[in-house]
């Protein structure tokens, strides 16, 4: 039977705790490129969900290196890159393999004579033959299209990587890194608990949640990262417009838009900020439709979901996210959004961001998952 969004963000839980007990393995080649490189700093070059979870992940990255990290865009990369950010070491993501701008992008870095570095869930996947080294991150199979357990597994990878590069290149000592350990595995172990959490939040508001329009999620730091991932799956499953702001950027204007008719989530600062709440409480007096996502206890339960407390700032993502992949996933199956207009149709006839033969590569991945 073929698996939906669900089962792979609950599958995410298992697969998150696998790849931290064999985190030296998955990571030791980029480590080693790194170290090796001398290079300081990362460029990562990556679209759509990929790009968000790198941006979630920047945060605990460049804490652990105490070096800048980069994320930008594969189109952005090869026509409007920084000047003084080109000898950072770069890397290329794409969960698929397929994406047609990072394909593009690697061929850039060929003619420039850039050594290759790509990080896929796919290593049989086209881009493979673009690359000069091609790392699997460790997502294992995901076939569906609008993918969650790649988002949280990449997100993972990144920090595991970071914090052992880090402590090789004698930015953290042993103590620190064995601290920053124990806070990663207490806040991946609490992953299934942010599911259950998302999971009561949707039976008791469902209709609400049910009565999609206009959306707006606030998120600062390492939670601007969740946001543009849920903007992204709202857009993906329930073919809605969303847009994404830090939430004091929100009071500068687009605030001014919201109406009954919105839907607006604020998630909270990894250390909680009572202004953070107060918005979320003025937005409820326009709709009601505000919803604050925290890990505080000593507020109100309505239109709150409560996840569990993590222990490091950069960790959050990790659970925030966790909220709009399930909501996104329960809403488009109970209103039936799968499909997109019949006139996108036209659209896709004309316009593609995949390989010619993804579908057949997505057909592959539910061979070998069903085998």
């Amino acid at each position: 039977m073929k698996k939906s969004m669900i089962d792979y963000i609950k599958l995410s839980s298992y697969r998150l705790t696998d790849n931290f007990e064999q985190r030296e393995d998955i990571v030791e080649q980029l480590c080693r490129e790194y170290i090796n490189s001398g290079k300081c700093g990362i460029k990562i070059v990556a679209s759509g969900s990929s790009y968000n979870s790198a941006a979630a992940a920047r945060y605990y990255m460049q804490n652990k290196l105490g070096e800048v990290v980069h994320v930008i865009t594969p189109h952005g990369y090869v026509h409007f890159d920084d000047l003084p950010l080109k000898n950072m070491f770069e890397i290329v993501i794409s969960q698929s393999g397929c994406s047609t701008n990072c394909i593009e992008a690697l061929k850039y870095m060929g003619e420039k004579g850039k050594y290759r570095i790509v990080l896929t869930g796919n290593m049989e996947s086209n881009i493979k033959n673009y690359g000069d080294l091609i790392i699997d991150y460790g997502v294992g199979i995901e076939t569906v299209d609008f993918v969650t357990m790649g988002v949280v597994t990449l997100m993972e990878f990144l920090m595991l990587f970071a914090l052992e590069a880090g402590y090789r290149k004698g930015k953290l000592t042993m103590e620190e890194k064995r601290e920053s350990l124990d806070n990663f595995y207490h806040a991946i172990a609490k992953h299934c608990r942010a599911v259950e959490a998302v999971s009561a939040f949707f039976d008791k508001y469902r209709l609400n949640l049910s009565d999609t329009g206009p959306t707006l999620i606030c998120g600062n730091g390492p939670n601007k990262g969740a946001a543009l991932e849920g903007a992204l799956k709202f857009q993906e499953t329930l073919k809605i417009p969303v847009a994404v702001y830090e939430t004091e950027e929100f009071l500068h204007g687009p605030d001014m838009q919201l109406a009954p008719n919105y839907t607006v989530y604020f998630i909270d600062d990894p250390v909680p900020d009572d202004r953070i709440y107060h918005i979320f409480q003025a937005a409820g007096k326009v709709t009601g439709k505000a919803y604050f996502i925290t890990s505080r206890e000593d507020v109100p339960d309505e239109r709150c979901i409560k996840l569990p407390l993590v222990k490091e700032e950069g960790l959050t993502p990790l659970l925030s996210t966790v909220v709009f992949q399930y909501l996104s996933a329960e809403l488009m199956q109970a209103l039936d959004t799968c499909h997109s207009h019949p006139y996108f149709r036209e659209f896709e006839k004309l316009v593609s961001c995949k390989t010619e033969n993804y579908v057949k590569i997505l057909q592959d991945l539910e061979e070998r998952d069903r085998s």
